[in-house]
């Protein structure tokens, strides 16, 4: 184990700084997180409606449709 010898060394476990994102770069992150989810959701719902309309359970659909789309995220 290495002593510490500066501030600088205490603190190398923080990711480098990278440069000042610009805002327009941040807002289209944000949108594409939130467009990723929302089709993620849609997908879900689309799921497990056509598996009510084919007369799957409610459980079971729920069951199906969060092992196939939505677990692990």
């Amino acid at each position: 184990m290495s002593a510490i010898k500066n501030y600088d060394d205490a603190l190398d476990f923080l990711p480098k700084y990278q440069g000042d994102e610009g805002l327009a770069t941040r807002f289209g992150k944000a949108l594409q997180t939130y467009w990723t989810a929302l089709g993620a959701g849609l997908g879900a719902a689309r799921a497990y409606h056509e598996l009510t309309a084919r007369g799957v359970a409610h459980e079971q659909a729920v069951r199906q449709v969060f092992e196939l789309h939505l677990d692990g995220r």
